[in-house]
């Protein structure tokens, strides 16, 4: 399985601060009891110091606090033992010195007891790596966001309150945010255009179908058993549904005849790097993939950069993600047959059946890689060829038979009544930093 980031939402607290807001936090009384015991514990009275002095000629000293006491060193990084949250926590119990803007970061990137500091501090990397910052403003893959700069687990770090750290991670204007393996944090919700590295363009209910906002294709290609029609797409009462359905006798592509009409609704706006969310029910059926996708368009291709969550109706909670882009020599103008490009898909099982009801779809591309993220969990990153991703592409809803029995299953008397149904898609472009 690929790597998966989970919000940690049992181990969070909903708590009134003065101003009568809500705040999700860890649980700041035990951090205190934790920094209370030591000084209680630890130190020693005066009076007993005065003793030992007069008596043997001993100087009393104050003794190091411990790993982790929440009192000096703040901002505690990495995944903690139990997953837990502490508001100003310490470095892990194996604490090296090399944390930048704080005392020390965790040797094994983990807290004793927590996995995010709320009041900044170093963020821990595998061998107490200098991953942190006093405001927690340096940024790792996927890196969360916290006020003042806490810092999350995992991939990366935090950065300053509203920012968002590595390739989009989740970003919140004044709150915590997920990143990393158990990591927790407040408000971020995948990242949002107000503070973070993305610019919302536009977002789409679907009241009615904007033909200014997208296309609909009339093409396939030689393993898409489907022709796109427009006659395969509807708008109505707040969403937009794609149909899979047998074709007229006689179908065909120009090429190839063609037993489905399928649909390919595609975006006119095109970003270089960006994020794209949608809220879909996917379609079911065997051979049947309904898609999210992301793809440079020129046809001839004369490069390749294309993202995509496919959902292979035979097997529905298998869901493939992929990146794929060219890697062979630049191409040289008159373009007469399309690249070829290197492919990089993931299945994964999520557990639930996203034909039963509608769930959140996200991809985010950067500079640095691709995310793949559903209901606000990632569920798949990538970067292995990241230098190559740049092209314009556009955003692609989709729905398509394949011929690809082993891929996506045999074709069946089901397959020709498959559907899928968008809610609201949004488009982001990247800003970089």
């Amino acid at each position: 399985m690929p790597p998966q980031w989970f919000s940690d939402e049992q181990n969070r607290l909903d708590y009134s601060v003065p101003d009568g807001s809500k705040s999700s936090r860890s649980e700041k009384p035990a951090s205190r009891r934790r920094a209370n015991a030591w000084s209680m514990d630890g130190s020693m009275s005066g009076a007993r110091c005065a003793l030992l002095l007069a008596l043997f000629g001993v100087a009393c000293s104050e003794p190091e606090p411990p790993a982790g006491s929440g009192e000096v060193d703040a901002g505690r990084a990495g995944a903690g033992s139990s997953g837990g949250v502490s508001q100003a926590g310490g470095p892990s119990t194996g604490g090296t010195t090399s944390g930048l803007g704080g005392s020390s970061a965790g040797s094994a990137g983990g807290g004793a007891t927590g996995s995010t500091g709320a009041a900044g501090g170093p963020s821990a990397g595998a061998g107490g790596a200098p991953l942190g910052g006093a405001a927690g403003n340096s940024a790792g893959v996927g890196g969360g966001v916290a006020t003042g700069g806490g810092v999350s687990a995992g991939f990366g770090n935090g950065g300053a309150a509203g920012s968002a750290g590595g390739i989009g991670g989740s970003s919140a204007a004044a709150g915590g945010a997920d990143a990393g393996t158990g990591s927790t944090g407040g408000a971020g919700n995948g990242g949002s255009a107000s503070g973070g590295p993305f610019t919302l363009l536009f977002r789409d209910d679907f009241d009615s179908l904007d033909l200014d906002r997208w296309q609909l294709m009339t093409h396939s290609w030689d393993t898409n058993l489907a022709l796109f029609a427009a006659s395969a797409v509807t708008a109505d009462a707040g969403f937009l549904r794609l149909t899979l359905m047998s074709a007229p006798a006689g179908t065909t592509d120009g090429q190839s005849p063609k037993s489905f009409l399928g649909a390919e609704v595609r975006s006119r706006e095109v970003v270089n790097f960006g994020r794209v969310r949608a809220r879909a029910r996917l379609a079911t059926g065997s051979a049947v993939v309904s898609a999210l996708v992301t793809i440079y368009t020129p046809w001839p291709a004369d490069d390749w950069n294309e993202l995509d969550i496919e959902c292979l109706g035979s097997e529905p909670s298998n869901v493939q993600f992929n990146a794929m882009v060219y890697t062979g020599p630049p191409v040289t103008a008159p373009v007469t047959q399309s690249v070829t490009p290197t492919m990089h898909p993931q299945k994964v099982d999520l557990g639930f059946d996203p034909s039963a009801d509608y769930h959140e779809y996200t991809i985010e591309w950067t500079p640095a890689g691709a995310r793949f993220i559903v209901d606000d969990v990632l569920r798949h990153s990538w970067s292995e060829r990241a230098d190559l991703l740049g092209l314009p592409q556009n955003t692609l809803l989709t729905i398509w038979a394949s011929s690809s029995a082993d891929w996506a299953g045999p074709v069946t008397a089901a397959t020709g009544q498959a559907s899928a149904s968008y809610d609201w898609v949004e488009l982001y472009r990247y800003d970089a930093p």
